[in-house]
């Protein structure tokens, strides 16, 4: 939903303020569904990034 997106969106604020304005920019070119699957991705990227450092 959008509300989702919305949610999304400010947790990824919180966590790079370069993906914040990268974000921005595709949830404006895009479609709310495509918006939603790009935050997907950033999102498991960001997770994958926690993980290798938590590891390290």
């Amino acid at each position: 939903s959008h509300g989702e997106i919305i949610q999304s969106l400010s947790q990824l604020k919180r966590c790079n303020t370069t993906l914040e304005s990268s974000v921005t920019m595709a949830s404006r070119s895009f479609s709310g569904f495509h918006a939603a699957k790009l935050i997907c991705a950033i999102i498991a990227a960001v997770d994958l990034r926690h993980q290798s450092s938590n590891r390290g």
